[in-house]
Formats: structure tokens, sequence, C-alpha cells
């Protein structure tokens, strides 16, 4: 019995023996079947085409044994593949032994073969009969007819296409095209054939072409006026030409002409007819001004094209504007000209200055006239507070042709003013500067805003009174505080100085002008007020610098080899565990479970894992960095990674250095992340930018307190660009560090470092500080925190003064002054100063303001300089000696001379501090420093625990712009300060402000969101604090103590000092002025004092209820309401005492008055001139119980309106506590129902009441009212008289 087998390999031969080197017969395919008979070796024996045939028995797969058969047949068939029909007669062949057998198809003609051909079949006992199928499919042919253009070779109709046409031959005919003749035979006869079954004829067609005459003439004399055009070759149809503009003519209609070129008639001709033209010019004599005619038009008509000139007339009182004569040609687009002479009156010009005679300052801006008519004149003097006129306060000019520029000059004599003969001199005006450009451009004008106040701060501080002393050189009145006047002086250096008299306090801007030399330019300002007092001088400087060329180089992988720099770091990965399922987190649960879950991790080889807890549930880390774990795989090598990141950090510093030796200032980083060292931070050059090009600067994990990866230190113009400064938060040794890790810090800006800074950086994930600023030593060492040794003063000072004219001693009793000191080697420097040196600093003195006065080698006196400690203050040239004049009564023993390298005119810009464990930015020492749209997210978590903490430089940081801050969510202290001088926060975003009273002179304005904290302030804290500016916020809520605030918004409360301001909640020990309380909740807050004036209370429009004041315990005169409008329903509530208050000029459109009858005897509730209505059934309802007896309580309401609005209420004065003592009504209008009770109670300890009267004087009450209840009629003791 034979077994069928198929093909299971993709391809097997067939072979005429059982080996590869016989001869090779054909060729199986896989699922082929066969019927083997028998096996040699390896090999399958076949029957193969009736021969003896063999395959390689591996490449065959077993299907089934079948009986054995010996004969078959195969059919053979030839279809048509779409309509399977026969196309050929079909063979069948008989008695074929068993086997495989293989065919060739039939070439059938008009057909072509679309299957495989041989085909093989295999007759088996179980299929001894087989049928094998050609299929085909009929030729078609196709033909196009094209019609062309025998010169072009273009189409010029459209092709004929005839598909579907069997084999044979066919004949074709040409077609009429429009516009052609044909020029080719009129048939073509074509023969399709197997192999030619697409063909195209062309029949050649020539174009019928014609011609068009154009012809221009005078139509007055039919002569041509220009040559005749003939255009050419030109194709039948509709042509349209348009006639030609020639010069002097005008052509007849129509100015177009179409004509149509037919095959009968090709050549044709146009005509254009013209007419000549003539034209005219108009003169016009015009006044300039009014635009009015001088006299009548003078009209040349008929004139000829070409050009024409004319001369202006003279008019009297008048002159010519422009050329005497004027000429203008008369041509085709200009053919009725117009020639106008204009003139213009003769004016003048009048300038009047207002000049101080002696030095010839100007006290007010000079007045120009313009444009003056010729005649006689006449001014009067302005009048100029502390000045008075010399010599005629009105003069008159004339002006005359021979004068027509004309100066009138008043002068003026500064007026002695009236010194008070007990004035404080030591109260000296206060003047500050806002932030000021750092880099100006040559050419460029540069503006400087400051501002300018008294002592005291009047003009902001209106009539908050904070005078302390009684000497009367100065009064508190409004006229005052309004026009106060001062002095400005700016030295410029190089220049003379310049002085801007009679400003009044608030905010100003001068201009230095502008500057052409590059280089740092000096400048100084200072103001005097009416008595020649003098605020100190602020000294200050800037940069004039051009364009820089950028010479910038960019990093390559080579870099990378040839510096040994890596930036690829791979090391940590992060695993967050959601440990939001502990019932107890605290330090030791959170550390256990973070343990175990540490022992379930492996890390990736030469990798390890930081552990960090997630306490909320919510996949971002919580503050846990002491409980983190950290997790190192086997082969993690710490010493190659720290040899690996201290090759990096070197290679980079050096990669810098290198770059800048070269003559570059721009060095861009290729894209990675480049792990450093702790050991030493990378410096960034002078005058050079690092454009960290989104690369991130990572620091390798260690052990220890301090750190810090980038340093721009005592360089100018150097930046940190486009990066990410990521620290080792999540990995650091903080169980092995010392002082809580708190100083393994980012960023720095240290030493005397000018016009640098860090700008769009991502500093995150930082153990310490995210940045710092502040002193610093040099890099190489040889800079260190000031230019000369301090020297200390000791206890050097005497009482005495100096006259700053001769630099003599003086007598005084109000201030001390020192004796010589040697400041050798200061005027090299350019600058001293004179503070207390380091630590805390503060104010040893009782005032920040000196006076240094300087002399040379021999003690002679060089110059006196109103000074402020701790600021930088200009040395003279020679200057070699010094001494020291306190403006107040003080002996320090303290103080020294130095001047500090302090970062200057230096920035933080676009930063977002991530994560930064101690503090996000921490400000120390620095001066005009500008901290711009920077952000702060979750920093603080530790140490100084502030988001931004500007503590540790203390009274040298100075003159600090904070703008456009954004806080988010941060755990602790969002904004401190602890001092400082002169910060000015604008513009911050959420988040909180706490002001430590040491920040001294303070501004808070364009804040959103924020609530605000402020220590001090007052009277006691002049010196110490200065006074704050806060205005124009929008807060969440705000503590000003002492403060003076004035127009904020508030979500709930502003305490302190309150003026035009609107808010949600009152604070108690607080005084508002013009005032609006937005009502939205019923309780507006427990007082125990409060003062307001000119104040509405209105409920939002979602609040309906009876919103409550809470009076809580004051007595005599702690609470006073001026001239304020209770809007809605309102209650004056006993909290735990309303037991005295006043209300004056106030009005009430419903108010419950609910006072205690525990009062003292010396308290009263006055209600005088107020407007008062109330809706409910008490007017006045004792309180706090039923059972409490009155010691006293007295209310008086005088000159009041008392409306009952709904006629609801049943008693006026209801007694549940019993009252002792009275309440008055003098000369009142009052309108109740005639249904009311005047005096009604609880009906219990009617007793209590041992003494109450009520006195209606002049306040008259419907004649049927009720005086007292029933109940109450008994008790003697309650009187009400009706006076």
């Amino acid at each position: 019995m034979n077994s069928i087998y198929k093909v299971s390999s993709s391809f097997t031969l067939i072979m005429s023996k059982p080996n590869f080197f016989s001869q090779i017969l054909g060729m199986l395919t896989r699922g082929t079947q066969i019927e083997v008979s028998s096996f040699s070796g390896n090999w399958a024996c076949f029957s193969y085409n009736a021969t003896t045939a063999y395959v390689r028995k591996n490449s065959l797969k077993f299907i089934n044994n079948t009986p054995t058969i010996k004969n078959g047949s195969v059919t053979i068939k030839y279809l048509d593949s779409e309509t399977n029909s026969d196309v050929y007669a079909s063979q069948t062949i008989d008695n074929l032994s068993l086997g495989t057998y293989s065919y060739e198809s039939q070439d059938i003609s008009g057909y072509k073969l679309t299957t495989n051909s041989p085909q093989s079949i295999t007759l088996t006992e179980s299929s001894p009969n087989a049928t094998i199928t050609f299929y085909y499919t009929k030729i078609l042919c196709s033909i196009t007819i094209r019609y062309v253009d025998e010169n072009t070779k273009n189409d010029i109709s459209n092709s004929q296409v005839i598909n579907n046409l069997s084999l044979g031959t066919y004949t074709y005919s040409y077609i009429e095209v429009s516009g052609y003749k044909l020029d080719d035979t009129e048939t073509k006869t074509i023969t399709f054939t197997e192999n030619y079954t697409d063909i195209t004829i062309s029949f050649k067609y020539k174009e019928i072409l014609g011609s068009i005459v154009i012809n221009y003439i005078d139509n007055s004399s039919s002569t041509a006026l220009l040559e005749p055009e003939t255009i050419s070759n030109l194709k039948l149809g509709n042509y349209t030409y348009s006639s030609k503009s020639i010069s002097g003519y005008s052509i007849l209609d129509p100015p177009t002409q179409t004509i149509t070129i037919t095959a009968e008639t090709p050549n044709v001709e146009i005509t254009f007819k013209y007419n000549k033209l003539y034209g005219s010019i108009t003169l016009q004599y015009v006044d300039n001004d009014s635009n009015t005619k001088l006299i009548d038009d003078e009209k040349y008509t008929n004139l000829e094209f070409g050009s024409y000139t004319y001369s202006a007339k003279s008019f009297s009182n008048y002159k010519l504007i422009g050329s005497q004569t004027q000429t203008i040609t008369i041509n085709d687009t200009n053919l009725n000209a117009t020639i106008v002479f204009s003139y213009s009156k003769v004016l003048g010009s009048i300038t009047i200055k207002y000049l101080e005679k002696d030095t010839l300052v100007e006290l007010s801006s000079e007045t120009v006239l313009n444009n003056i008519e010729l005649g006689s004149y006449s001014f009067d003097a302005l009048s100029i507070d502390g000045y008075s006129i010399t010599g005629s306060s009105s003069q008159t000019v004339d002006l005359s042709k021979d004068n027509l520029n004309v100066t009138i000059v008043f002068e003026y004599e500064k007026i002695e003013i009236q010194i008070p003969s007990d004035l404080n001199l030591n109260e000296v005006p206060y003047i500050s500067t806002y932030y000021i450009k750092p880099i100006v451009k040559p050419g460029e004008e540069v503006f400087i805003d400051y501002y300018i106040t008294d002592y005291y701060y009047k003009e902001y501080m209106e009539k908050y009174n904070l005078k302390e002393d009684n000497w009367d050189d100065d009064t508190w009145t409004e006229e005052v505080w309004n026009n106060e006047i001062f002095t400005v002086t700016v030295r410029i250096e190089g220049q003379k100085d310049k002085v801007y008299p009679n400003l009044k306090a608030g905010d100003h801007q001068v201009s230095l002008g502008s500057f052409s030399t590059e280089g740092e330019q000096k400048f100084s300002i200072l103001c005097t007020d009416k008595y020649g007092r003098n605020s100190h001088e602020l000294f200050n400087f800037f940069l004039v610098q051009g364009d820089v060329e950028v010479k910038e180089y960019v990093m390559t992988d080579e870099d990378l080899v040839t510096y040994n720099i890596k930036n690829t770091d791979n090391y940590e990965a992060k695993k967050i565990i959601d440990l939001s399922s502990l019932t107890t987190k605290n330090s030791t649960t959170v550390k256990a479970a973070l343990v175990e879950a540490a022992t379930n991790i492996i890390p990736q080889s030469k990798t390890y894992v930081c552990v960090i807890a997630d306490t909320d549930g919510d996949g971002n880390p919580n503050n846990w960095w002491g409980e983190n774990q950290v997790v190192y795989a086997s082969d993690y090598d710490k010493d190659k990674v720290l040899e690996e990141s201290t090759n990096t950090r070197k290679g980079l510093q050096q990669l810098l250095d290198d770059k800048k030796a070269a003559g570059y200032n721009k060095l861009t980083l290729l894209l990675g992340t480049y792990r450093i060292d702790h050991q030493k931070q990378i410096y960034i050059p002078t005058n050079f930018t690092l454009n960290m090009n989104g690369a991130t600067l990572k620091q390798n994990q260690f052990t220890g307190a301090s750190s810090l990866m980038i340093e721009i230190n005592n360089t100018i113009n150097s930046h940190v660009i486009n990066g990410i400064i990521e620290g080792d938060y999540f990995s650091h040794d903080y169980a092995n560090s010392t002082n809580n890790s708190e100083w393994v810090n980012g960023v720095s800006i240290g030493g005397e470092s000018k016009y640098s800074s860090f700008e769009n950086l991502s500093i995150k994930n930082i153990t310490g500080y995210g940045s710092t600023n502040g002193l610093s030593n040099s890099r190489d060492g040889s800079l260190s925190y000031t230019y000369i040794y301090p020297k200390g003063i000791g206890n050097n000072f005497k009482i005495g003064d100096i006259d700053r004219n001769t630099g003599l001693d003086l007598e005084s009793t109000t201030r001390t002054t020192s004796d010589y000191i040697d400041i050798s080697g200061y005027y090299d420097v350019g600058y001293i100063s004179i503070s207390v040196y380091l630590g805390y600093q503060g104010n040893p003195c009782g005032t920040w303001n000196l006076i240094c006065h300087f002399y040379d080698e021999n003690k002679k006196s060089l110059k006196s300089i109103d000074s402020y400690q701790y600021r930088r203050i200009s040395v003279p040239l020679n200057a070699k000696y010094m001494r020291i004049t306190i403006l107040n009564e003080s002996y320090p023993t303290n103080l020294s001379i130095q001047y500090f390298r302090i970062p200057t005119h230096c920035s933080f810009k676009n930063v977002k501090y991530e994560n930064c464990r101690c503090v996000g930015m921490a400000p120390a020492a620095m001066k005009d420093m500008l901290v711009e749209n920077c952000e702060f997210t979750n920093c603080g978590q530790s140490g100084a625990k502030c988001a931004l903490d500007a503590e540790d430089g203390w009274d040298s940081m100075q003159d600090v712009t904070f703008k456009s801050l954004k806080f988010n969510a941060n755990p602790n202290n969002y904004f401190l300060t602890c001092a400082g001088h002169n910060f000015i926060i604008d513009g911050q975003q959420n988040g909180k402000a706490y002001i430590w009273e040491r920040t001294r002179s303070l501004i808070i304005k364009n804040c959103k969101n924020i609530d605000l904290t402020l220590q001090g302030g007052g009277k006691d804290n002049i010196v110490r604090h200065g006074v704050y500016r806060v205005f124009n916020n929008n807060f969440n809520s705000a503590t000003t103590v002492n403060n003076l605030s004035k127009y904020n918004t508030s979500s709930t409360y502003i305490s302190g000092l309150v003026s035009h301001s609107t808010l949600s909640i009152l604070s108690s020990e607080s005084i508002y002025t013009d005032c609006i309380v937005s009502v939205s909740s019923k309780n507006l807050g427990y007082l125990s004092s409060i003062a307001m004036t000119n104040c509405i209370f209105t409920p939002i429009s979602t609040f309906s209820d009876r919103y409550s004041l809470q009076f809580n315990g004051g007595h005599l005169n702690n609470y006073s309401f001026n001239n304020c409008k209770f809007n809605g329903k309102c209650q004056l509530s006993n909290n735990n005492g309303f037991y005295s208050a006043t209300f004056s000029n106030c009005s009430f459109n419903d108010v419950f008055i609910i006072p205690s009858v525990l009062s003292n005897s010396d308290d009263l509730i006055l209600f005088e001139n107020c407007n008062i209505n109330y809706t409910e059934s008490n007017f006045i309802y004792y309180s706090p119980a039923a059972y409490t007896k009155g010691t006293y309580s007295q209310i008086k309401f005088d000159s009041c309106t008392i409306t009952n609005s709904n006629s609801k209420s049943t008693v006026f004065i209801y007694a549940y506590a019993k009252p002792n003592g009275y309440c008055y009504f003098n000369n009142c209008t009052i309108i109740l129902p005639s249904t009311i009770t005047i005096f009604d109670g609880y009906p219990t300890n009617i007793s209590y009441i041992e003494n109450y009267t009520i006195n209606f004087e002049n306040s008259s009450l419907l004649s049927d009212i009720k005086l007292i209840s029933d109940n109450y009629k008994s008790n003697s003791n309650i009187k009400i008289n009706i006076i």
C-alpha cells in the first residue's frame, strides 16, 4: 500500500536519483501531495511524469495510507477567466499510471494565459482522476486619434479614444477644426496584433492667421500722429485695442475698439482719432495760518503744453513762505495747474523764566508763548512758595520785525524761613529710589524714579500723626501734609548739579540725560526741606554699554571627551510609596513603612532608588525627607560616581575658563544631565553667559552640611540661563550630616558682582537653600568681604556738632561727633560706609542719619556729606581723615568704617523654586537687586522654613524690588523679611508675607490674594521701622498693626490704620477711614476697640441676614464711629461687653441695639446727629441675661431721627437684663407706631432695677403711646420723663 505525503517545507527539489548529484526533474512547493511508494534512506520514492523520482524525506509530512489503485485520468481545460467558458476544447487523458504528471498550456489566438504553465498533478489511489485548468483573458485593443497643430504639436481638438477593439485592421478619417485646415492625408489605417494593442494616430493641421493695422490720426487735419502699427500672425477671433496717450492730444470716443478676424476676412484695420489739448494756470495768494486768500485768483487759459514761471506779489504785514518764484509745467497730467504762494503773518515768541537771583536756578518751568502777533504784551510774575520777586512783579515787552523773539526773566530771592527757635535739626527728610535700570545704551535717556517726604512721612500718613515731640517746627494739618515742599539736588559725575526746587512730597522722576561715553556712570540724589535740613545723600551708579557682540561657543560631543565630562546621568530612580492608609503618620511610622518597602526594591545594576513617602495618596511626595530611604544596587560604586561627578564639575569649570580665555562670552551646553560633586562650586567667568540650553546640573548625594553648585562671584555682567539646577534632596545623607544640612545650596551671587543674573531656571529638590546672595570671598581668595579691613571707631563720640562750612566744632546738646578717623585708601575705593560690622547689625545710634565730614592730610575741611548708616558714601578727592556726626545724642562703641563688597544691580528672573527644603530663596547682603517673575512651590520645610527669607543680610539689604512673585503651596512661611531698607514688594500673587519691624520703609503694592502680617509701626518705632506704604493690594487678610494701608481690598479683614479700602470683616484695635465694609457674613468681628470714619457697610447681593458688630468689653473711648453708613440690617451686639461707644453723624438702615447692663459709671453709648431706622420688635434690648442685675448702663441719643420702619415693633426698650442708669433722648425726632410700649422686660427679677430713667427731652412721642408695661409699673425705680 502506498502512502500519501504533502510537502511541509517551502519547496523541495525533484531528483532523478536519491541524491543531490543526480538530475533535477522539477520542484514541488509547500502543500503539494504525492503518493510515496517506498523510501531509500532519507529519500522518498514516487512517480513523476510516469518516471521514478525522489524528494528528501524530511521535507514531507505523512497524511494517510491509501489502497492501491493502479490507473487514473487527467482532464485539461482552457477557460475564459471572466466568463468561465471554454476558449479551447478540453482534453482527457485516460489509463495513466498513478503518479505525478505535468502539462503545458495551449497558445490560443486572441487570448493571453493568466495562470502558471506547466501545472503538475499527482494521481493517487485516493484521487486517481484529476483536472488541470488553464485560464485566459481576451486580448482587447484601443486607438487614440489626435488632431494637432503641425508647428506647436499641441492638440487643437479633443482626442478620440476607442476601446475594446479586437485584433484586426481599422481605417479612420480626419475632422474639421475651426481656424485650421488639414495638412495631412484624409484617412489613416492601422492593424492591431498581439504585440500592438494600443495605437495612437495624429492628423496634422495648419492654423489660419490674420493681421490688424492700427492708425492714429489728427481729427481736424487727418494727418497721422503716430506711425501705423501692424500686428501679424493673429488667430481668428475678436480683438480689442485701446487708444494710446499722445502728449497734447485727447482721444475721441470710443477710446477702445473691437474687431473680428475671420477666415474670410483675415486682414483688417482700426483707426483712432484725436483732438489737440490746451491748458490753464491759476495763481493763488494764501494766508497759510487761516487758509484765506489775500486777493482774488489770477487765471491764464488756452496755454499750450510747456513750462511757465511766475513771481510772488508782496503784501504788507506778511512774509512769503518759500521761494519768490515758482515754475510749473502744463502737460497731460497737469492740464489745469494751480500755483499757490503762501504767506504768514510776521509772528514772534515770548519766553518767561523764573530764576533764583543768585544761583539762576530755575524755580518753575519756563513759559514759552509761540506764534504771537506783533505788538505790546504785559506779564505778571508767578507766586512761588518760599520765594519773593525782586524788582517789578510785572513786565511789558514789544514784539516787532526787528525784535521777534523776546525773553522775560523774573528773578526771585529765597524768603528766609522763620526757623523756630527749637527746631529739631535731627528730624531730616527722607529720600529713596525705586528700581534703577542697571545697564543703558549710549544715547539712551536715563530716568530715576524716587520718593521724598519729611521725617514723619506726613504726605503718606495724612491725619495719622506720628510726631513724638512737642517742638513747634512742624504742625500736622491737611494743608501741611499736602504741601510739604522740598528741593532735590542731583549730582552727576562730571556735570554741574541739577537743582529742582518746590517739589511736593511723594513720587517723582528726574532725567539724568543721556551719556555717550561707555562705562560706569556715578550720580547722587538728596532732598532738602524748607528749613534747610538735608536727607541722606543716595550715591549710586549704572553701566553705559553699547550692544555687545555675542561670541557664542556651542559645546560638542568632542568636548565631553576632551574635558572628561559626563552628561548622561541615570543613576537615580524614584519610587513613591502610597502610605495614605497609615492610621498614625509620624516620623516613626512613616520611616518604618519606608524601610519595609525598601526591602522589596531591587535597583537596576549600578543605580540607586530613592524610596519616598506619599502620605496623602495623591501620587506626589510629601515632606518626609528625613524618613526617605535610599536603596543602592549591589554593584553601585559610590567612589566611582563621586570621581565621575568631580571630573564633570572640574571639566565644566575648565571648559568655561578656556572658552572665556579664547575670547568667547557665551557657552551653550549640550542637552543632558551633568552630575557634579559637592566639594566645590562652578564659577561663572566675568562678562560671560552660561546657556544651559535645557540641561540639568545634578548634585551628587553626599554627607555634609554645606555645598554650593554654581556661583557668580565678584564678576561683572555674568549670567546663567535656561536650565535646571537639581539638588540631592531625596538621596542626601541627613542622618550623618550636621547642622540639619541647612547650607546645601543651589546657586549664589556673591561678593561685589554687578549687572549679573540667574534667569529662566528651575531650581528644585535642593537640600538647603535654592538660591542665595551676599558677602563672599573671591574664587582665588584675593578679595575678601571688604575692600579695606574694617576699622572700629570705638568709644570716640562726644557731645557736639561740626560747622559743615568750616569743619570746625560747634556746640550742640542734641548731636554727638567723633574725633578724626584715618581713612587712608578709601578715596581709591571711591566709597566708604559706617555701620556695625557683621552679626545681626542694627542701629546703635537712635538714628540712621549721620554727617560725614572729610578732611585732607592737614585736617583742612574738604566737604560734609549727609549720610546714612550702612549706605555707601562717596569719598572726596584727597580725603585723609573723617569725622562723624550722629544726628542724635548717642555714644555708640560698636561702629566701624568699611566698604563691603556686596552684589549690586543683579537679578533673579523667571526662576522656579520647587521643593527647596530649608528656603527657596535666601537673599542676604544686596543693593539694587531685582527679583522678578519667580515662583515658589513646596519650599521651606525645615530650618528657616521659608519660601523666601530675606534675613541674613540684615541692614546690608537695600533697595530691593520683588516684582510679580508667585507662591503656590508652601508648608510654612512664604515671604519673610527680618530687616533691610527700602524693599518694594510689587505684584506678589498668593501666599503670605510676614514683615518684621526691622525691615525699614517698605512698600507693598499691587499684590493679589496674599495674607499680610506687618510688625511694628507707629510713633514708637519710626526710627527702627520707618513708615510702610501699603496700597493697591488685594488681600485675603492683612494685619498691619500700627501701619497705615490705603486703597486695598480684602476678602476678610485688614487691621491697623486702614484708609480708602474695602473689606468684609473688622479687626479690633484698628482705625478705619473712608472704607467700605462689604458684608457677607453675620459676624463682622469681636471688637475690643475700633474707630471708623466715613465708612460704609454694604451687604453683598446674596446676603440678607442681620450682621453683627460684636463689642467685646471696651470702655470709655474704645469705640468711635463718625459719619458712617450702616446699610442693610445690622446689630450692635454685646459679646463680652457693649459698654461704651460713640456714633456721630451715622445712618442706620435697620439697627438692633443690644447693650450690656454691666458698664462702668463713666461709660456712655452715644448717638449724635444720627438717622436711625429699625424693624425688630425692640429698638434696645438689654443684655446679657434675665438674671443679670445691672451696674450702670448709660445711653444717649442727641439730635437723632429714630424711625420704626415697619410698624411691627411692640416694645421700644426691652429689659431682658435689668439696667440701672439711663437712656436719654435729646432733641430727637422719634417716629413710632401708636401701639408700641416704651419700656417692658422679662418678667423676672424686676426688683433688680433700682435706679433707671428714660428721658425724652425735646423729643416728642405720640400722646397715646404706652410708656411702661403693666409688669413693670409696680417698680417705682423706673422713671420715664417727657420734658
